[in-house]
């Protein structure tokens, strides 16, 4: 079938495609000015020989460039990272220990940097990696992620109990509001009642004023002129003092009294 014919093009863009699918950038760039797809197989086959180069590479690209998603749980991505692994050795490449398991840690994100930063310090420290030691990293990173699960858990149940009490002590409970038993007030007790502690106050003044009321009245021979209202405070200081005034006039009068019985008696 000559170049020119209308079938030939269909199918060489067809088969330019597929092989093109199948290739990682840089390869992509190397055999992209090859016009036909029998011309592109055949540098690829003189540069890398008669191997499956297209599976190769392209899953191994595949396996380079894999991360695990933001929403994507420890335990399903080590089991599709595990497959694309799986899928490379299958097509008869060797990779090596050390490469899988720096090639798993470099996929992971942000979430597992401590992990990622504790296993860098053990192999840094004389940890052997071996075939067996991208299953131990599989199994430690999902027990991080159940512990993980657990903790953030326990902080939101926390967080939640708080937010709650801190609701419940903003809006106050109605069922179990504290009553006052002296005024029937809410929200204090009978102890630090001001409405009591107004009326014992109360209470206690109007017994201190008792006495005053009881005090004796200022002398009706006085003349009304000379009276001058007092406060409690005169009237509590002057009663002592007018009792003490009466008895000395009553004195001098019955002194005066027996002066003029001697003089009459005298006289006569």
């Amino acid at each position: 079938m000559p170049p020119s014919h209308a079938d030939f093009i269909s199918k060489n863009r067809l088969a330019r495609a597929i092989i093109l699918a199948g290739l990682d950038n840089h390869h992509v760039r190397m055999v992209s000015k090859q016009p036909t797809a029998a011309s592109l197989m055949k540098l690829l086959s003189e540069r890398y020989g008669i191997m499956s180069f297209m599976g190769e590479s392209y899953l191994f690209q595949n396996l380079l460039e894999i991360r695990i998603r933001h929403n994507e749980s420890a335990r399903a991505y080590c089991d599709r990272f595990k497959i694309h692994l799986d899928g490379v050795l299958d097509d008869g490449m060797t990779i090596d220990d050390k490469l899988q398991v720096h090639t798993f840690l470099n996929s992971l994100d942000e979430r597992f940097e401590s992990f990622i930063n504790f296993q860098t310090h053990v192999f840094q420290h004389g940890e052997v990696i071996d075939g067996t030691t991208l299953h131990k990293l599989f199994i430690a990173l999902i027990q991080k992620e159940i512990r993980s699960s657990y903790g953030s858990s326990d902080a939101a149940l926390t967080t939640t109990s708080r937010r709650n009490q801190r609701s419940c002590s903003h809006h106050g409970n109605h069922d179990a509001a504290i009553v006052c038993s002296y005024c029937n007030i809410r929200n204090h007790t009978e102890d630090v009642c001001r409405r009591k502690r107004a009326d014992q106050q109360h209470s206690n003044s109007g017994q201190r004023r008792v006495p005053n009321n009881t005090a004796p009245p200022a002398d009706s021979a006085a003349p009304a002129s000379s009276e001058r209202p007092r406060g409690p405070s005169s009237q509590a200081s002057s009663g002592p003092n007018c009792r003490r005034h009466g008895q000395s006039t009553a004195n001098h009068v019955s002194m005066l009294a027996n002066v003029s019985h001697f003089t009459l008696r005298s006289t006569s």
